[in-house]
């Protein structure tokens, strides 16, 4: 997922949610892919975290429980306005640990607002 701008933000992120995975899942990396062409810095781009939320599709009392992550973040050039956008991840949180098991990216999920709606 490419919503850091840089080295240290990318490495903070993934420190900061190692709380809230298993070690297995945390090793798996399949949430922190990396940028290897250096996209971000090549296209001049500003992204950071917003928010995150994880939408069950099977009961809460289950000692595993299946749903989706949706991250939300913001991007923006240099000279632009900032656009939110959404990341989207098939997860397992294991109920008994308290932390998500299993994470699979899904894709992009980009809302665009037309000033006229607002």
């Amino acid at each position: 997922m490419t919503t850091y701008h840089s080295q240290a933000d990318y490495n903070a992120r993934k420190s900061h949610v190692k709380a809230y995975l298993t070690d297995d899942a945390y090793k798996s990396n399949d949430g922190f892919q990396l940028d290897p062409d250096k996209r971000v810095e090549h296209l001049q781009l500003n992204m950071s975290y917003v928010d995150s939320q994880f939408f069950p599709t099977t009961p809460m009392d289950q000692p595993s429980v299946s749903g989706q992550v949706f991250v939300q973040y913001s991007s923006w050039h240099t000279d632009k306005q900032p656009q939110d956008g959404y990341v989207v991840y098939d997860a397992t949180y294991d109920t008994d640990q308290n932390k998500f098991s299993e994470i699979k990216y899904v894709g992009q999920y980009n809302i665009s607002q037309n000033s006229a709606n607002n």
